[in-house]
């Protein structure tokens, strides 16, 4: 039978479909009457950063690292987040007959990766609040986490988002857990692998193009 997530949205969010680091997006953290739907920005930032610039590469973080890392630390253990999607893309090399010239050239394809029937997903993720400057509002920020690729994925990238079932959505949440091995164990234990994938066009490519046509099989595109 079909279950449904109760979260309290601070505001209406967009669906988007072409999310690029740097971007506010929606992450459900805990919350005191439940879960509750925030935007952030796609970067963590922990709270004790001081540089006036926000650190590099911060938009994934390695499962396997992050509860020995200080950038990831203390988020690990107290303000894990879900970042609701429908999939994710990677892109792999490969050679392909240019139809104008007949030449055989080397692209990056992007691959749309999805859960059967484009069922709705949520990345394990890490979230903290940090203030820029003196007298600033928090920023919100946030980070994915990854691991090994599933055995079906391993073709595309080395490396994918954790992605939590239902059923573990409150434990991951709940910012009273702090022991790593558990939360370790969940994410081991209960993380999806299997997806399914197919290709779509470099429309994709640019993150100002948005829209359902990201997600179209390529096949069904007519221009890039």
């Amino acid at each position: 039978m079909e279950r449904v997530v109760q979260v309290r949205w601070h505001d209406p969010f967009p669906l988007i479909y072409n999310a690029a680091p740097s971007m506010n997006l929606t992450v459900i953290t805990a919350g005191g009457e439940g879960p509750e739907a925030r935007a952030m920005k796609w970067g963590l930032v922990p709270g004790w950063w001081k540089q006036a610039k926000p650190p590099k590469l911060t938009i994934n973080a390695r499962f396997e690292d992050a509860p020995l890392k200080a950038m990831w630390r203390d988020a690990f253990r107290g303000a894990r987040c879900l970042v609701p999607a429908l999939g994710w893309y990677e892109w792999r090399s490969e050679s392909r007959v240019d139809t104008r010239t007949g030449e055989i050239a080397d692209v990056r394809q992007p691959y749309f990766i999805h859960l059967e029937g484009l069922a709705p997903i949520a990345f394990a993720g890490l979230w903290s609040p940090w203030i820029p400057e003196r007298g600033a509002e928090p920023l919100l920020t946030f980070s994915i986490l990854t691991r090994a690729a599933a055995p079906g994925l391993a073709t595309l990238h080395d490396r994918m988002p954790v992605v939590l079932p239902e059923s573990a959505y409150e434990q991951w949440l709940d910012p009273r857990q702090k022991n790593d091995a558990l939360i370790q164990r969940l994410v081991q234990e209960q993380a999806l692998s299997e997806f399914q994938s197919y290709a779509v066009s470099t429309y994709v490519n640019k993150p100002q193009n948005e829209g359902e046509k990201c997600i179209e099989p390529v096949e069904k595109v007519r221009t890039d």
